[in-house]
């Protein structure tokens, strides 16, 4: 999967998926997944490895609280990317240097 970010929650299991969206509620945060799996579990045994290999989750919420580390790469941020402008859309540094007063 391209740009596809890899989630690790305290248990050290590591998800992956589509990055749907981020919610940030005060000091709470949670990061929603679509057709999220597991690609790795060290708390798995080699009895439970076909429980593993189960199709994608639909959606998968994870929360800041059990967040360990997130990282996306490959992931693609120019403007025909990110959609139309909008002030309240998310913006590059680039994008706000560039024309909206920067």
């Amino acid at each position: 999967m391209c740009g596809a970010p890899l989630l690790q929650v305290a248990s050290g299991a590591v998800y992956e998926g589509i990055f749907h969206t981020m919610k940030v509620d005060g000091a709470d945060m949670h990061v929603i997944l679509k057709y999220a799996k597991v690609v790795r579990d060290p708390n798995i045994t080699a009895e439970d490895l076909q429980a593993q290999a189960e199709k994608p989750e639909a959606v998968r919420v994870l929360y800041s609280s059990d967040l360990v580390s997130l990282l996306a790469k490959d992931v693609r941020l120019a403007p025909e990317d990110l959609g139309a402008e909008d002030a309240d859309a998310f913006a590059t540094d680039a994008a706000i240097s560039r024309g909206r007063g920067g």
